[in-house]
C-alpha cells in the first residue's frame, strides 16, 4: 500500500542513488492524512477498516508508524553521503537543490517558487533540463 516503506529494497538495488527523507511536524502530518479524501472516502476510515481498529485509534497507529519509519530510515542511512533529511516546513529549498546538485550540478541555480497556496503550501521547481 505504501512503497516508500521499502526504501531498504530500493537502496539494495540502487546504492548510489540519492535518498531524501521528506519530513514535517508529525501532528500536522497526521492532521493532513486524517483530512485526506479520495473519491469521497476518508484515508482514516480506510485505515480503520484495513487494520480492523476503531477510527479513533488510527492517529495513534500513524504516530507509531511515523516514529518507527523515521528511526529506521535514519539508522539505515546514518552517515551516508547520498542521504538527506529535508524538513519541508523549515528547511530552505537551497538545502535540497544543493544536495541534488552533488549529482546534477545544473540544479544548483534552479529557482523555487511557492505554489498551491491554501491549506497546504508547497515549493515547486522548474525543470532544470529545460533551462
Amino acid at each position: 500500500m505504501e512503497p516508500y516503506k521499502r526504501f531498504d529494497y530500493l537502496h539494495r538495488w540502487y546504492p548510489k542513488a540519492l535518498y531524501i527523507l521528506n519530513t514535517r511536524d508529525r501532528e500536522k502530518w497526521i492532521a493532513s492524512r486524517a483530512g485526506f479524501r479520495y473519491k469521497d472516502r476518508s484515508l482514516l476510515v480506510g485505515y480503520a477498516e484495513m487494520l480492523k481498529i476503531p477510527e479513533t485509534a488510527v492517529p495513534d497507529f500513524w504516530r507509531a508508524e511515523w516514529d518507527y519509519h523515521h528511526a529506521i530510515v535514519r539508522a539505515h542511512f546514518s552517515g551516508a553521503p547520498n542521504f538527506l533529511e529535508f524538513h519541508i516546513e523549515r528547511d530552505d529549498p537551497e538545502k535540497l537543490s544543493s544536495f541534488v546538485a552533488t549529482r546534477y550540478p545544473r540544479c544548483l541555480n534552479t529557482p523555487f517558487r511557492v505554489s498551491n497556496v491554501g491549506s497546504h503550501t508547497q515549493a515547486s521547481v522548474s525543470d532544470p533540463l529545460q533551462t
